[in-house]
């Protein structure tokens, strides 16, 4: 079964955060290598990512609350949660307000063919051609 768990983080004070925010939640699961999916941070209005050459910095602020979300197996995503703690990431302390975990309803479980637009700057591999270096263009 596939579940989407939504962590609601609050930083102690304010911070400057990397153009990823999705770092914040990583290292608040210890640097999980588990077959999860970790979004970046979001603010209740939008997520927190760097699009472009955008010259200011992302700030987070103090008792604000921010949220991130894991999804994969239940398995997985039941052996991230048990490794979150709050911890000092970027310069402040993340405190962990509550924990969420839905199932995800209607996962097609025959499908061959998915298309995923992404909104922060990805490369991901093709997991039909391993072998392609990351970055090079297709062979189509």
């Amino acid at each position: 079964m596939k579940v989407i768990c939504r962590v609601k983080v609050t930083p102690s004070t304010d911070a400057i955060i990397p153009p990823f925010s999705s770092k914040v939640g990583k290292t608040l699961l210890g640097g999980t290598k588990l077959n999860v999916s970790i979004s970046p941070l979001w603010d209740g209005k939008k997520y927190l990512f760097k699009a472009g050459d955008v010259p200011l910095p992302m700030t987070v602020y103090a008792g604000d609350d921010y949220w991130f979300r894991i999804g994969g197996d239940e398995k997985d995503v039941a052996r991230a949660i048990t490794s979150l703690r709050e911890t000092k990431v970027f310069n402040t302390w993340w405190h962990v307000r509550d924990v969420e975990v839905n199932q995800v309803e209607n996962v097609p479980s025959d499908a061959k063919k998915m298309v995923v637009e992404t909104m922060t700057p990805a490369i991901l591999p093709d997991p039909f051609n391993p072998k392609r270096e990351r970055g090079s263009p297709t062979n189509s």
